[in-house]
């Protein structure tokens, strides 16, 4: 099914997320590149879903998770963008069985019965402070990632991991190519307040003749899309009545370079995605004054004029890092979700480049 198309119906689109454990069944979060992208979480821009809800911390560890060991695995989950947690599983245990096991070797044990139920409530509190945060606004991204024409869609095989820190995709679909998208001045648009510099095409060569008709009028219209000459055709009908003129219009729109003017837009293909992202200067929404990737990860949401960053330390070590974010004309604050208090740091800076301002704030 085209999962992205199905949750446009849904009131509250959901996805799921483990809490890994080891080969001794001991909670080990793995620090990652990027947050884990899923149709669900894309719904937000996709659909204008609010809430996205999530199965969490589902796992084999059987009673020896604790608060501080599952809490990177719902920092993650909420960089990715879910902001609705749906514990798994909360079953009621009876006095006289304990601790008791549930759903086999699966889920969380969140019962009575657990002795860590009584010292929950500081995570909880936690986990409600992020929550009613990330669940207003709109996540900002900065490129589309289509899914192409052929089902099931994998993010592990798309051109979305090529992405550098600090710039994220959104997928969309083919009802929404077709139907949703529109270019102005340049910039591909959903019908919100967003403007996309770039449509990332699917990692094929395959395509309907329909959707090559479709890139074509947005890059005609002046749009800027990377991705692989469609060579072949999907449908049978087509491929017996439009050989002739699919390859025709492939060649005008791909060209014979790497970067091929048609229209007002641009086609890219056969060049790393880091490469295409410096050359539209695209800045990173986020950066430090590192680059390792599994040092921090993050999600930005948009309020109104209000800008909000949620930042994760993935590493279980304090870091003395300096962060610049993509805003400008703003003062910063930091919102302390582990106790509610709402700090102005005393450091910070604005820095003008000929691109953007960012605010560059000192992070402990």
């Amino acid at each position: 099914m085209d999962a992205l198309k199905s949750n446009e119906y849904f009131d509250m689109p959901m996805t799921e997320f483990w809490a890994g454990a080891n080969s001794n069944n001991l909670l080990d979060y793995q620090p990652a590149d990027r947050p884990v992208t899923s149709m669900p979480t894309s719904s937000a821009i996709a659909f204008n879903k609010q809430i996205i809800g999530s199965e969490a911390y589902t796992g084999n560890a059987h009673y020896s998770e604790a608060p501080g060991e599952l809490k990177p695995f719902g920092d993650a989950a909420f960089c990715s963008g879910v902001n609705q947690i749906i514990l798994h599983s909360y079953i009621h245990q009876p006095f006289d069985l304990k601790p008791g096991m549930t759903l086999g070797k699966f889920g969380g044990h969140y019962n009575r019965n657990n002795p860590l139920w009584e010292f929950n409530q500081d995570w909880l509190k936690y986990q409600a402070r992020v929550q009613y945060i990330l669940q207003k606004g709109e996540p900002v991204v900065d490129v589309l990632l289509f899914t192409g024409d052929q089902l099931p869609f994998y993010y592990s095989k798309n051109f979305a991991n090529d992405l550098p820190f600090g710039i994220r995709s959104n997928a969309c679909n083919n009802d929404m190519l077709n139907q949703k998208i529109k270019v102005i001045d340049g910039k591909l648009s959903l019908g919100g307040n967003q403007l996309f510099s770039l449509l990332i095409l699917h990692n094929s060569t395959r395509m309907e003749f329909s959707t090559l008709k479709r890139i074509a009028e947005l890059v005609n219209a002046g749009a800027v899309v990377y991705g692989p000459k469609p060579l072949e055709m999907l449908s049978v009908a087509d491929i017996k009545n439009n050989a002739t003129a699919f390859k025709k219009l492939s060649d005008e729109v791909w060209g014979n370079s790497t970067e091929n003017s048609y229209g007002r837009g641009k086609m890219i293909s056969g060049i790393p995605l880091p490469e295409v992202i410096k050359k539209l200067n695209i800045t990173p929404d986020m950066t430090t004054n590192t680059r390792d990737p599994k040092e921090i990860m993050y999600i930005h949401k948009k309020m109104d004029d209000m800008d909000i960053y949620f930042v994760f330390n993935q590493q279980n070590r304090e870091m003395d890092r300096e962060i610049l974010f993509r805003v400008n004309g703003k003062t910063p604050e930091i919102w302390n979700p582990e106790n509610g208090v709402v700090i102005k740091p005393a450091i910070y800076e604005i820095s003008l480049s000929r691109f953007h301002q960012e605010i560059k704030k000192s992070f402990r």
